[in-house]
């Protein structure tokens, strides 16, 4: 029984060695995986502070155009009541004109009809710039 039993004790010796390897085999590796997710973990953390800190840019970009845009469409939009104030001032001026020519140049000016055309006729343009205007103003 001895050579049987020695037998038995250096298999029983021999698998315990193995599972023992296999045990430390399994711990190795269960930390390299730790580590590895740790690792992922750490990507992930970063990635995901990286994208944040994009979005939050991206989010202050949007705010400083949107601004700006605000900024632009009211100074247009004030440009645009300017202009019409403009051309609405001109159309009174041309008639006021014309109609000053016509009290005391008719008869007078050798170029009576030629100058009166001309002061009804900018008059005209006038009042049409200020009918364009309204017009894309609706629109």
């Amino acid at each position: 029984m001895n050579g049987l039993t020695s037998n038995l004790l250096i298999e029983n010796r021999t698998l315990k060695y193995e599972v023992n390897s296999l045990r430390q085999q399994l711990t190795d590796q269960g930390e390299y995986y730790k580590e590895v997710m740790k690792d992922g973990d750490k990507r992930i953390v970063s990635l995901s502070q990286q994208l944040a800190a994009e979005i939050m840019r991206l989010e202050i970009a949007l705010r400083i155009k949107t601004e700006e845009h605000k900024c632009c469409s009211e100074d247009l939009m004030k440009l645009r009541e300017s202009e019409q104030s403009g051309w609405k001032e001109a159309a009174i001026a041309w008639e006021v004109c014309g109609s000053i020519h016509e009290a005391f140049a008719k008869k007078k000016d050798a170029l009576y009809s030629t100058r009166h055309s001309d002061f009804e006729r900018h008059a005209e343009d006038a009042r049409r710039m200020l009918s364009t205007e309204s017009k894309e103003k609706v629109e």
